[in-house]
């Protein structure tokens, strides 16, 4: 007895002196980080950046593969379809990843509602655009002003919306709630910024590059507030929504940030390890400089299980907001 049971305990204890050994190792191979929008947009800079700062780290190559398509719908996919080791990571959004589900069908495109935290875990966010709610020189002066032409059936109040879920979507529509208004909502695949500036457009959001704010620092747009919770040093004089009058946009978390996922079943040895060189390439100065220059301001790094939370927290605001615009599902 005493001989069969010596090679058990062996072999058991040489597991358990194996495991962490393992754990230590990944990631072994290069990793590849899936982004759901096509290469060179907005969206797809900051994530290139960051895999380029998380190779250091990990000591491994992380390369970029768009996936672009779908409402986003394809890159996750391609997520839920990866093994879940923590070789295949995400680039993932708010829209897809707390508001679409959540939507009405109709409303969103997707063919069925899910729920993105039984399929996936987050590993780090990393931050958000900087935007602005804009208007052209000859436009509403003031938020004020704004609403009150979305009160005035003479006005023909018009607004820019972009995809389903979008922050430049959601911003407008709740603002144009609590006026008490209507306004005309005109769809774009793209900027509508030029037509603002013509006229031809009331209102539209921006993300805050160096060039929207030349156009707004120069006169050539007026920016009514900044979608965020405090102002903006590129834009000093455009006040907050709370500040231009509508303190109850601070109840809704408006940030159109943007992180790292894995499919649910990733160990959580792999996601702390991806955590960790996520808020080494974050932490560095330099680093932060770069994104910034894009308009991409990152997040004070936090561990994984302290972004979970986060994450959670985000869907119960979200669902206010769709309540409030009557967009959750029938």
């Amino acid at each position: 007895m005493k001989r069969v049971l010596i090679p058990v305990l062996l072999a058991a204890l040489s597991c358990l002196e194996t495991a962490p050994a393992a754990a230590q190792q990944f990631p072994s191979r290069p990793l590849r980080m899936i982004v759901g929008y096509a290469a060179g947009s907005g969206a797809d800079i900051p994530a290139r950046m960051i895999a380029e700062g998380m190779a250091g780290p990990l000591r491994q190559t992380v390369i970029v593969e768009n996936r672009p398509g779908g409402n986003a719908q394809i890159s996750l996919n391609a997520i839920r379809t990866s093994e879940p080791d923590g070789y295949t990571i995400l680039w993932g959004g708010a829209a897809p990843l707390s508001v679409q589900p959540m939507m009405d069908t109709k409303v969103s495109g997707l063919e069925k509602n899910f729920n993105p935290l039984d399929q996936f875990s987050i590993v780090a966010f990393a931050g958000t655009f900087g935007t602005v709610l804009i208007t052209g020189p000859n436009g509403p002066k003031n938020l004020q002003e704004f609403a009150a032409l979305t009160r005035d059936p003479n006005a023909h109040a018009t607004y820019a919306t972009f995809a389903a879920g979008s922050t430049f979507d959601m911003v407008p529509e709740y603002l144009i709630l609590l006026a008490k208004g209507t306004a005309t909502a005109v769809r774009y695949k793209g900027s509508a910024t030029l037509d603002a500036m013509s006229g031809q457009l009331t209102l539209t959001g921006e993300t805050l590059t160096g060039a929207t704010a030349s156009l707004i620092n120069e006169g050539k747009v007026r920016g009514l507030a900044v979608m965020m919770k405090s102002r903006s040093p590129k834009i000093p004089n455009v006040p907050t929504m709370a500040e231009a009058g509508f303190p109850e946009m601070n109840e809704i978390d408006w940030d159109p940030w943007f992180g790292i996922f894995v499919r649910r079943g990733v160990p959580q040895a792999a996601i702390d390890r991806l955590n960790e060189a996520t808020r080494a390439t974050l932490s560095d100065p330099k680093m932060v400089e770069r994104l910034d220059q894009g308009a991409f301001i990152t997040y004070p790094p936090t561990d994984a299980r302290q972004a979970q939370a986060r994450w959670e927290r985000n869907f119960v605001s979200t669902r206010i907001l769709l309540d409030k615009l009557n967009l959750l599902p029938k």
